[in-house]
């Protein structure tokens, strides 16, 4: 995955956010949203109804140009496709996922944080300590786990491959049923809830 991280740690004016809306593969999952800007994949959603993925677009990028795209630009078409292959457990990752070119906005802390979570191997896990220890900010356990939690490309980067010190899954913004859904998937230890 090419992370290409831009000077701003929002999206503005002089950006133009396509977005697509798909099933998302799991009925507990609902539909799936794909954003990209010609950087790249910008975000990744779940939610019960396209209403409130359309309403989520016009939250997150207020002052962007929003397009709709019916879906068959083929980075999005392939992404949809890898994404619900590998929630409905039929590959382990999906190779699209791993080409995605991301268009990767936060703060300094934030994005290094994401690169550490892209790091993960899959079917293995990190606590946000350790992943606080790899910065060289021992004491930022708490901000790594709300950085997770910003995260705007879950799937891609995997938040869902951290977890609490004491091994609990600790959060996810979709839920903890598909954090769980998605390690066991991935071969990773996720006895302790």
């Amino acid at each position: 995955m090419k992370a290409k991280t831009a000077s701003p740690t929002t999206f503005g004016p002089d950006d133009t956010v396509t977005y697509s809306l798909h099933d998302a593969g799991l009925p507990e999952c609902g539909r799936l949203l794909l954003a990209s800007t010609e950087r790249g994949l910008c975000r990744i959603s779940i939610a019960r109804t396209d209403k409130e993925l359309v309403a989520q677009v016009e939250r997150e990028f207020p002052d962007s140009k929003t397009v709709r795209s019916d879906g068959s630009e083929p980075s999005h078409a392939v992404l949809a496709t890898g994404l619900q292959q590998y929630l409905k457990g039929k590959a382990a990752h999906p190779p699209a996922l791993a080409r995605a070119d991301m268009d990767l906005r936060g703060t300094d802390f934030q994005v290094a944080v994401w690169q550490e979570l892209l790091a993960i191997p899959t079917g293995q896990t990190r606590s946000y300590q350790e992943i606080a220890v790899r910065l060289g900010k021992p004491l930022a356990t708490r901000a790594v786990g709300s950085a997770c939690g910003a995260n705007p490309l879950g799937f891609v980067v995997p938040c869902h491959r951290a977890k609490r010190t004491d091994g609990s899954l600790g959060g996810f913004a979709w839920g903890l049923p598909l954090k769980k859904h998605l390690l066991q998937l991935e071969g990773a230890d996720c006895s302790c809830n």
